[in-house]
């Protein structure tokens, strides 16, 4: 897939410069993704061996009933953002998909996210969108609006639950970033500007978004409910092996911070290490880091194996999509 695929204007070169240099991009990035998991994974390695007498003795419990609802709380959370994408989508265009075609598409792009450089996920929404017939332009749109939604309200979840104390060195960056752009995207007249900039730039037809301030900042509290529900999932999923985590709020907050962290690093595929090390790293202060490190990998697995059972229905799309 490429900017032709998408039907978007390009120079020869390409928007993110010459093959040679994006090769050589590619190959640093990949670089520092090795380091940074080899790091990663020794640190927890080491916690989890120093710790193995502890870790053995812990009274590990396995209790299906909340395993199962921290399975059924994560469908839902991608029902429901798949449902206010939906909405995005009507305000901007015509178009009416249905919600199985767009959980689909959700669904097949979120596998862009294990790519290096987290705009795979973005330009498979945009591929597919096209593909059931919407213009370049909406399609577009409507990606990059749900994801600025969705991770400023994750930034504001995590700084209202945890406090300021949780930006250290290397969330500020990501967080002052993204902020940024999502002050932009809640004022609607400078978004309508900036955007109808950008559709000229790309030589597309201006869009008008009818959206208001009064329906931005709804949409962004609404847009926090499956961050809410994300920790929710994680907090059930801990007392399906039998731990506490701790405080029912602070836990999904925990939980939010690693994710959305492990999402903004652009050189981690699926956020893997990152993710893993910022729990570990949250949760060593209330308990053993062997526990936390033991709760970061079951956090990765579990979520990795409800991924795969969303994907399980749409096979048939996946296969025509790789050919």
């Amino acid at each position: 897939m490429d900017l032709e695929d998408l039907n978007i204007d390009s120079t020869p070169e390409g928007k993110s410069g010459p093959p040679m240099l994006r090769g050589s991009r590619q190959k640093w990035m990949g670089v520092f993704f090795a380091i940074a998991l080899v790091v990663i994974t020794y640190f927890m390695a080491h916690s989890i061996w120093t710790e193995w007498s502890e870790i053995r003795s812990y009274q590990w419990q396995i209790h299906l009933g909340w395993l199962i609802l921290a399975a059924a709380i994560l469908w839902s959370v991608s029902i429901i953002l798949v449902l206010l994408w939906r909405y995005l989508i009507t305000q901007i265009s015509d178009c009416r998909l249905g919600f199985v075609s767009l959980f689909r598409i959700a669904a097949l792009a979120n596998l862009g996210k294990y790519l290096p450089g987290k705009i795979w996920s973005v330009l498979g929404m945009i591929y597919l969108l096209r593909q059931e017939g919407l213009s370049s332009s909406v399609a577009i749109v409507s990606a990059s609006l749900h994801q600025v939604f969705t991770l400023l309200s994750g930034i504001i979840f995590i700084l209202v639950i945890l406090g300021t104390e949780v930006l250290h060195d290397t969330l500020v960056f990501p967080f002052i970033i993204v902020g940024g752009i999502g002050a932009i995207v809640l004022y609607p007249p400078l978004f309508r500007r900036g955007l109808n900039m950008l559709m000229r730039f790309l030589g597309r037809e201006p869009l008008v978004v009818n959206l208001t301030m009064f329906q931005n900042l709804f949409l962004l509290s609404i847009y926090i409910v499956p961050w809410v529900l994300y920790g929710s999932s994680f907090w059930c999923l801990l007392k399906g092996i039998g731990i506490s985590g701790g405080e029912f709020l602070e836990t999904g907050a925990k939980f939010s911070a690693a994710y959305l962290l492990g999402f903004l690093a652009i050189f981690a595929p699926g956020g893997i290490g990152v993710r893993e090390g910022t729990l570990m790293f949250l949760f060593s202060a209330t308990m053993p880091p062997g526990i936390a490190a033991i709760i970061a990998v079951v956090a990765r697995l579990w979520m990795t194996l409800i991924e795969v059972t969303q994907i399980l229905p749409f096979l048939k799309s996946l296969k025509k999509l790789v050919r």
